[in-house]
């Protein structure tokens, strides 16, 4: 199987071909050392724990989903990236708790993801 990506760039005249540079977003809540997204900005994370997103059936019949959220406390960002990370385990084994999980959803919200 082969697979083929194109790129193409358009010039409209009397504009520039760099994009414009990227505005950073304010880091409210938080350290005012590092850099959001890439740093620590955060000391604590708010655990929201078992939100039930769907019901699927599995091997064993229908079974509720759920999610835990993480998110960092005091943040006041209206709008945060969110990461949706999802285990594999094909329902049967694993969890949302498994592995290094937890640990990185936290590592994650301190830095300003949801």
């Amino acid at each position: 199987m082969a697979v083929l990506l194109v790129s193409v760039s358009i010039a409209v005249p009397g504009t520039s071909a760099q994009p414009a540079p990227a505005v950073p977003v304010p880091v409210t809540g938080a350290s005012a050392v590092g850099e959001r997204y890439l740093d620590q900005v955060f000391s604590d994370v708010k655990v929201t724990k078992d939100i039930k997103f769907t019901r699927q059936l599995n091997v064993n019949g229908w079974a509720d989903l759920y999610l835990d959220l993480y998110e960092p406390v005091g943040d006041t960002a209206r709008q945060r990236p969110a990461i949706i990370w999802a285990h594999g385990g094909w329902f049967a084994f694993g969890g949302k708790g498994a592995g290094t999980s937890v640990e990185m959803a936290e590592e994650l919200a301190k830095r300003g993801f949801v």
